[in-house]
């Protein structure tokens, strides 16, 4: 049987150029007989690892290649291309140099023949068919250049350089052949058959097609764009040979190939970067370190030697493991690094991941947790029986992560460290986008299909699930021959890889340069580091070590909270704060832990309202029980903590492991040391059972089983309870959480809750400042302040700085003020100008001063319109209304200054006469109060001075209306599934619009009132009576309807009305005093302007010579806005 070998085949790691998945290739491989196949992806070896697994584990041998980009020959005026296939390691290294040469910055990132054939070696080249330099001189008929470069390519590769025949069926391609063939004859060039895979089959054309359109920004209806040929699939080797029956030595030559390539990428153990000269060295370093960590953590005064004894003898048995397995460098590096960004104050994180559990990282200072008084299990991180490569996850304060990174690079070399590379791809939503733009259908139509999908950024649902379920993309598929086609395409499409991007926390070191074992990418923009070609999963099966780096905003949070405080002359150590802090348990009581590391959620909040803790284990079951699986256990927790509820041990020998937890199973530490205690399983053993467990390994499980059976047997446990405890012991390794894991992140929450219970303004400032730029965040901040009554004092030209700050307010109360830099469309840069002045030549004295000495040539009139809004500019002028008419004034005076000043008048120090505003010549009319308040609303996104419904604060007490604060409150006396109806006034804020899977509109609205931000759902019969008055953003009477579930609370709305028609309902006859010296005439025609035909009818209450007059004041009158815009001359009686 003939056999022909594909060479020239790419997958979608040519980014958005193949259709291809690496699985698909060895499918269509293994479907045609194939022996082998080449990857030859563009410009990349990305998929190359992958490939080979995959190749390997089916029985065909992978050939690894690369289409490579030639930047300049002679007078060619256009890049060339020629096909690279690896024959050797030398090969490999020398496509790596190329790629390296190819992606530096440097000035000297050409690749020309000279650099292809200073790395010629170990590799076979093609001559690159259509899109060869030889091909492309002969497009400017310029035969003789071509021959040039076909003889210069041969006499750099010799044997190994084939003349690549392609028959794409295009005429020039026909017309050119006959000369590459003469050439061939003439030269005695061998040739070979090749053919541009892009796709898989005929019907991916038109989605191939439109996949390089995304890539090229382009339309399908665009003739003279770049486009993918119908020939470019993945043909039979009976589609080629046939195509090739003219010249069979094509064909015969793709298997010489195939024969003379050896290389092939394999999975290897890990090498670890060397720490010292030798492995006995750094064994003999861990050991010393170790002993001498575990003095300065154990209290040197304690006389105690069973505890001692304990540590010792743990640590003696980790540091054996450690040795045995060759990663003492491992554990010395990282605890290098982390002592170095410690000596720098750089914030690093107790530890999180199995690592916790370690007794040697604990003394070497790599985590802050002390596992044997936690109960952490070094087994769970570094099994002897099941040697897996230990992986610490280190956090780092977000701000200064890089400065350690430096430091690495500055200790190993830069071309032994590297970032990892990272692929995003064509999502459900963004692949709709993308195709709808592609076949040039309207945007609005094809943002609200992308819409209809629904969006769940944890668990992303694939557009063929979306349209199994939603109604209406079905009826559109079948009614819309247009959308049919968006759908169709899209769907081919998704998945695909679209681009690629740095890992966030990724980092390899190497033994020796990276470079020798793994191709690089482009250098990380922010980091200047070099990036892998190969993703996280394939660095390990490279043998190469991955450190996480991540950067945690907590930690940087938690490090400025801290300067505050000390800038302040207080001083704290937060690694020696109490963990029985009583301010800190009764904050956790209250669920007052907005800005608390992973305890903000509300459903957290609510629970820790129940569970009322008291000691530290309580945060760290919390954190572990608040996810998807044991959240079922957290009420049983709650009730067995305080009485309610029977504590349950299927043995009594069970007691010593749960009793901590209340008889429930919530850690992998307590699933393996049920094991040990009732099976006698080593913990080793026991580690190996919950991994197969969790891995639903069953060959082994079942193995397991047995032992465990027997073990229970041979420790007086009768059989059935065995089978019992076992059957509970698989459920809840299943889901049971990490507790070394829980125990680091627990004693971050912890420290954020000390800090907000102990230092609450500096805690509000530091989070305030770090979501500055995040209005959502900000607000829920602020609206948090409010509640612990930490006063906010407004945005001041002369008082507030860029950032949040805190300043003592009238009453020598620490107060938060306004920073400049969070108003909306002000910028940080304005601020900082207008700052810097102040804090150099003081305050400004008014309007003209501030024009006068305000040197920001970019100020504009956005940005001064938003600090008047704010109420920034009161201490300079009180009417806001003058200044925001004469804004544009203001902005051309403060230019014109800039400039005069720049032209160094010599005539006069002081700004042109000309150049002043004088604001009492104009009669503007102050702002109403709600302008004034939603104009501020406008340059904060929040209500800061007063709500819009303070003013009907007493009149809504009349009616027992109820604020959300008050509501929040009563939702601890809620039962699950119970339900409750409430009435309050609120503002809407904003509104997220979701269709149903029946096609019904919904949506959760934001809302505001006095007390605090809180969000419903709407469903559609009350969407659609209310929108209007949702949009208009209309003060609104509700009906809520409150239900707990599992202790998440929802409201819904019920009922809505504008509150305005409520108020004009509900008060047909209203009684106004008239305060003294009021003037009537004045008062009057205040009132006529509120005249209203469905409005109440108003009585008069005036002061006449010490007698109170009621007149009956003719017409009726809007009495919402009477109260909503009240003049300082009446008091309402109402």
């Amino acid at each position: 049987m003939k056999t022909f070998i594909h060479l020239r085949q790419y997958s979608n790691y040519s980014l958005l150029e193949s259709s291809l998945r690496i699985n698909e290739i060895i499918s269509l491989s293994k479907e045609n007989n194939m022996p082998a196949i080449a990857l030859t992806d563009k410009q990349n070896l990305f998929g190359a690892f992958e490939f080979s697994i995959e190749a390997q584990k089916n029985g065909i041998q992978p050939i690894l290649g690369i289409n490579l980009t030639i930047n300049k020959i002679d007078d060619l005026n256009s890049t060339s291309k020629i096909l690279l296939l690896i024959k050797n390691y030398e090969g490999y290294k020398n496509v790596i140099n190329l790629m390296t040469k190819y992606y530096s910055n440097s000035d000297d990132n050409l690749l020309t023949l000279d650099a292809i054939k200073k790395y010629s070696n170990g590799l076979i080249c093609l001559s690159g068919c259509i899109e060869g330099p030889s091909y492309k001189f002969l497009l400017q008929n310029n035969q003789k250049k071509a021959e040039e470069i076909i003889l210069n390519l041969n006499s750099i590769f010799k044997d190994n350089f084939f003349i690549e025949l392609s028959r794409s069926g295009k005429d020039d391609v026909k017309k050119i052949e006959n000369f590459f063939l003469v050439l061939a004859k003439k030269h005695k060039i061998p040739v070979v058959a090749t053919n541009n895979n892009c796709f898989s089959n005929i019907s991916m054309h038109e989605a191939t097609d439109a996949l390089l359109c995304i890539k090229n920004t382009d339309k399908l209806s665009n003739n003279e764009r770049d486009s993918i040929s119908k020939e470019d699939y993945f043909k039979s080797t009976d589609e080629m040979i046939k195509k090739f029956n003219d010249i069979p030595e094509a064909i015969s030559n793709t298997i010489l190939i195939a024969k003379k390539c050896s290389f092939m990428l394999e999975r290897s153990k890990p090498i670890l970067p060397k720490f010292l000269d030798s492995i006995d060295d750094e064994n003999n370093e861990l050991s010393k370190l170790s002993y001498k960590g575990l003095e300065k953590r154990i209290n040197e005064n304690s006389k105690n030697t069973i505890i001692r004894k304990k540590y010792n003898e743990r640590l003696d048995y980790e540091i054996d493991v450690i040795k045995k397995t060759g990663y003492s460098g491992y554990f010395l590096i990282v605890a290098d690094f982390i002592l170095w960004a410690k000596e720098r104050n750089i914030p690093v994180g107790p530890g999180r991941g199995s690592g916790a559990g370690s007794l040697v990282a604990w003394c070497l200072g790599i985590t802050d947790l002390n596992p044997l008084k936690y109960d952490l299990l070094f087994e769970r991180f570094l099994n002897p029986e099941r040697v897996t490569l230990p992986d610490f996850d280190i956090d780092f304060c977000q701000e200064k992560r890089d400065d350690v990174l430096k430091y690495i690079v500055k200790k190993y070399g830069k071309k032994k460290v590297s970032q990892i590379i990272t692929f995003g791809s064509l999502q459900s939503r963004n692949v709709v986008r993308d195709v709808g733009r592609v076949l040039q259908l309207p945007y609005t139509q094809v943002d609200n299909i992308a819409k209809m999908i629904p969006y769940n950024p944890a668990n992303p649902i694939s557009l063929k699930d979306a349209i199994d379920t939603e109604s209406r993309l079905q009826s559109l598929k079948k009614s819309d021959d247009s959308i049919s086609k968006l759908l169709d395409i899209s769907l081919k499409l998704e998945g695909l890889y679209r681009h690629a991007s740095t890992h966030a926390a990724g980092i390899v070191i190497g033994d020796k340069n990276l470079d020798e074992k793994i191709p690089f990418y482009k250098d990380d923009p922010k980091t200047g580091l070099p990036v892998t070609q190969f993703s996280m999963k394939y660095i390990e099966d490279a043998g190469l070590i991955k450190f996480d780096f991540l950067g945690l905003k907590t930690l940087t949070i938690i490090n400025k909270t801290c300067e505050i405080i000390n800038n302040n002359k207080n001083v704290i150590k937060l690694n020696s704060i109490s963990l029985n802090d009583k301010n800190t348990f009764s904050l956790l009581k209250k669920g007052n832990t907005i800005g608390c590391f992973q305890l903000e959620s509300r459903g957290v909040r609510e629970y820790l309202k129940k569970l009322s803790p008291d000691r530290f284990e309580d945060i760290i079951a919390m954190i572990s029980l608040y996810r998807p699986g044991p959240m079922e256990y957290i009420e049983n927790y709650i009730n067995r903590k305080h009485g309610k509820e029977d504590i349950i041990y299927l043995h009594p020998k069970l007691k010593s492991v749960l009793q901590e937890t209340y008889g429930i199973t919530i850690y992998q530490e307590q699933v393996m040391k049920i094991a040990q205690t009732i099976a006698g399983f080593s913990l080793s053993e026991a580690d190996t059972l919950r991994w197969a467990m969790g891995k639903r390994k069953r060959a082994l499980m079942a193995s397991l089983k047995k032992d465990f059976i027997n073990g229970c047997l041979k420790n007086n446990v009768k059989e059935y309870q065995a089978e019992t405890i076992f059957k509970q012991v698989e459920t809840f390794a299943g889901y049971g959480f990490n507790k070394s894991h829980a125990a680091g992140y627990a004693l971050i929450a912890y420290q954020t809750a000390f800090l907000k219970a102990n230092f609450p303004v500096e805690f509000m400032t530091a989070s305030i400042n770090y979501e500055l730029n995040n209005t959502e965040k900000l607000n829920r901040y602020l609206d948090d302040c409010k509640r612990m009554n930490i006063k906010i004092l407004k945005p001041n030209i002369n008082y507030s700085s860029a950032n949040f700050k805190i300043e003592l307010d009238d009453n020598n109360k620490k107060s938060i003020r306004y920073g400049l830099a969070a108003l909306k469309n002000v910028g940080e840069s304005s601020t900082e100008v207008i700052v810097k002045e102040r804090s150099v030549n003081g305050k400004y004295l008014n309007i003209n001063d501030f024009c006068n000495r305000l040197n920001d040539e970019n100020i504009n009139i956005r940005q001064l319109e938003f600090l008047i809004k704010s109420g920034a500019f009161d201490d300079l002028e009180k009417n806001r209304a003058k200044l925001f008419n004469n804004v544009a004034q203001i902005v051309q005076i403060v230019r014109d200054n800039v400039k005069n000043k720049d032209q160094n008048n010599l005539f006069s120090n002081s700004p042109d006469e000309n150049n002043v505003i004088n604001l009492n010549n104009n009669k503007e009319e102050k702002w109403t109060k709600s302008k004034t308040l939603n104009y501020e609303y406008d340059a904060l996104g929040f209500y800061l001075t007063e709500h819009p419904l303070e003013d009907f604060r007493i009149f809504l007490k009349k009616y027992n209306f109820l604020t959300y604060e008050e509501i929040e409150k009563l939702f601890i006396n809620i039962r699950n599934d119970e339900k409750k109806i409430f009435k309050l006034t609120a503002l809407p804020i904003d509104m997220k619009q979701r269709t149903s899977k029946k096609g019904n509109k919904y949506a959760y609205v934001q809302f505001s009132d006095t007390s605090a931000n809180f969000e419903a759902i709407i469903f559609s019969d009350i969407l659609n009576e209310s929108y209007e008055l949702i949009k208009n953003q209309d003060l609104l009477l509700l009906t809520l309807e409150i239900t707990k579930n599992e202790n998440n609370v929802n409201s819904r709305v019920i009922e809505m009305i504008s509150l305005k028609q409520f108020i004009n309902e509900s008060n047909k006859n209203i009684k106004i005093i008239a305060n003294d010296g009021v003037d009537l005439s004045n008062l009057k025609n205040q009132l006529n302007n509120l005249k209203s035909e469905f409005g109440s009818e108003i009585t008069l209450i005036v002061n006449l010579e010490g007698k109170m007059i009621n007149i009956s004041i003719p017409g009726k009158y809007d009495f919402f806005n009477i109260i909503n815009n009240k003049s300082d001359d009446i008091s309402v009686l109402n």
